[in-house]
């Protein structure tokens, strides 16, 4: 559908998974809770104000986000048909993803205490500030890329060339915010 048809067509293509989207929220909150609750538990502790002085956590989040995460996330590249790539990526949804997000903060909550990695903080910090505007922009940038109405680009690459196009999105949300930022102290949105 994201291929083919105009906007209305894909409208209604859309509003099927719309109606889902309760169900949806539904199914996947419970799955999802532990990570919540271990935010929580995480800023609770202190961890997120100094990750270096809590090492057996960011070790054990190291461990099991990147641990597991990566291998069930990864493996969708073994995957070879359709049919068997629907089935595997309710799997990397409810499992992986949720297990890299965590391997992920604990990525991040190091390389934040590198003192060669401080260059980095100020760029995020800013599309932090800008994070609805960021998400949106992204969200606009695929569609012009991706849907028929745009430049129609579904589905005419593999998902591991589409990792120059997802850095080239983020180098943009990267100096949109820097910019943005210099002139007015709050994002558009």
């Amino acid at each position: 559908a994201y291929a083919q048809g105009n906007y209305l067509d894909q409208l209604q293509y859309r509003l099927g998974f719309a109606l889902l989207l309760p169900v949806s929220v539904l199914s996947f909150a419970p799955a999802l809770a532990w990570l919540f609750l271990l935010g929580v538990l995480l800023g609770q502790s202190g961890f997120f104000e100094k990750p270096s002085a809590h090492p057996k956590i960011l070790r054990g989040l190291l461990l099991v986000g990147l641990g597991l995460g990566s291998p069930i996330n990864f493996g969708v590249f073994l995957v070879q048909t359709p049919e068997a790539l629907n089935a595997y990526t309710l799997v990397i949804e409810v499992v992986g993803a949720a297990f890299l997000s965590v391997g992920y903060l604990a990525v991040i909550a190091w390389l934040s205490e590198q003192p060669w990695m401080k260059w980095w903080n100020a760029p995020l910090q800013n599309v932090g500030r800008l994070a609805l505007t960021t998400y949106l922009s992204q969200s606009v940038i695929c569609v012009v890329l991706f849907y028929s109405w745009g430049f129609g680009l579904y589905g005419e690459y593999e998902r591991q060339e589409l990792l120059p196009i997802v850095g080239a999105i983020w180098l943009f949300n990267l100096l949109f915010a820097a910019v943005y930022l210099r002139f007015r102290p709050v994002g558009p949105v």
